[in-house]
């Protein structure tokens, strides 16, 4: 809110004002005339109220395409595959997803006789749900800060893009830290706070559709809320292939001012056709990448 040509930001209690990563206090970032965010000056870390910076949120949690989700699905699958050989006993392990959905993921983990777990914040139906269940899978479904989970048990930890979502992020790290065993690994998805992508777009940049993206964690934040829970983080990247039309969504929001964006046959076909640009773009301009993906140990 704006008053006398200073800016006047109202929180509900103290927490807000300061840095959940750093304690440091938060400086007023504008994106727009009536969207105002705050980040953190020492680690960069993005804090959005949706009343402060409603950037035209969508009524509803889930605003993609499944088309493009069994894409992200194939190459997540495929990168988690990647690390199991990292652990100690690859062919047997006990396996976390945090915000599984429909449970394709789990699933895939569970063919492969893995004992696998997962958390929603509620109970999901479908065929791979139930078969989740029947198969003994251990499902909770109130959410990740009220799971009891097992201790010192898992092996493998990952969230695809669930850690913005989160009410108390450094809590919830530090309860994946109880659960994990020692040398086990957790795998991140997230959107980066630092992308350049958030200061072209302001507040049409298309991670701001989610009225329920509560953060955006940058490099350095999410490095330091992993150590704090104890987690020795071994890798922060920058996917090139993450959230591919989102650049495209962004630009539509510029003139598509409300609603899901992706909700249109028209934008669909759009992404479709300018991906390959998109593509171009991110290859020759790293920083513009939206998301970030983080690898970390408990030692």
């Amino acid at each position: 809110m704006v008053s006398g040509g200073k800016k006047k930001v109202e929180f509900q209690g103290q927490r807000s004002k300061r840095c959940e990563v750093c304690d440091r206090t938060l400086v007023v970032q504008r994106l727009a005339r009536g969207c105002l965010v705050h980040r953190c000056p020492l680690c960069g870390h993005v804090v959005r109220d949706v009343r402060l910076c409603p950037a035209g949120a969508r009524d509803q949690v889930y605003g993609g395409s499944e088309k493009f989700d069994r894409f992200r699905l194939f190459f997540t699958r495929r990168k988690l595959l990647q690390l199991l050989p990292q652990l100690a006993k690859p062919e047997s392990l006990h396996v976390l997803e945090v915000g599984f959905g429909d449970g394709q993921l789990l699933r895939s983990f569970q063919r492969r006789n893995h004992q696998v777990y997962g958390v929603e914040v509620s109970q999901p139906q479908g065929l791979q749900v139930d078969q989740l269940r029947y198969l003994g899978a251990h499902l909770y479904y109130e959410g990740l800060e009220r799971a009891d989970l097992p201790k010192e048990r898992l092996d493998l930890i990952y969230m695809i893009h669930v850690v913005e979502h989160l009410e108390d992020p450094l809590r919830c790290f530090r309860k994946l830290f109880a659960a994990a065993r020692k040398g086990a690994l957790i795998y991140l998805v997230t959107p980066n706070g630092r992308s350049a992508g958030l200061r072209i777009f302001g507040e049409s940049w298309w991670h701001l559709e989610d009225p329920t993206h509560l953060r955006f964690f940058t490099p350095q934040s999410i490095c330091t809320c992993l150590q704090k829970a104890g987690f020795s983080p071994m890798r922060v990247s920058a996917p090139l292939l993450d959230s591919i039309t989102l650049e495209v969504n962004s630009l539509v929001r510029l003139f598509h001012r409300r609603g899901a964006v992706m909700d249109h046959v028209l934008v669909r076909t759009l992404d479709l056709l300018l991906v390959p640009t998109a593509l171009l773009s991110r290859l020759l301009w790293r920083d513009i990448r939206p998301s970030m993906e983080i690898l970390a140990r408990r030692e």
